[in-house]
């Protein structure tokens, strides 16, 4: 199989997955958070090899969050991706990853 190109826009893409993982505010050994679903806005196509990601999140206590990324190439701020959390505590007996 013949290697790809990787464009800008799917370089965009992938790094939006990356916000919940970058900005914990639960201690992971104590809690589970996966993503509910992923949005993601570009307002300009991206250029450039590198995607920065700056990432905010907010936890509920009902056991849901929010992650705000903005995302960058060498020009400034290209868009910003949205992550809908379930939040759950670990259980004392589950084994730690």
């Amino acid at each position: 199989m013949q290697d790809q190109p990787s464009f800008p826009a799917m370089r965009a893409a992938a790094a939006a997955d990356f916000g919940n993982g970058l900005s914990w505010v639960l201690p992971p050994d104590r809690y589970l958070f996966s993503n509910a679903d992923l949005s993601l806005h570009l307002h300009r196509p991206p250029q450039g090899e590198w995607i920065g990601v700056q990432s905010q999140t907010q936890a509920d206590g009902g056991g849901v969050g929010l992650t705000l990324s903005t995302l960058y190439d060498v020009h400034g701020p290209v868009g910003v991706a949205i992550q809908t959390l379930v939040l759950r505590e670990r259980l004392a007996d589950a084994p730690r990853a």
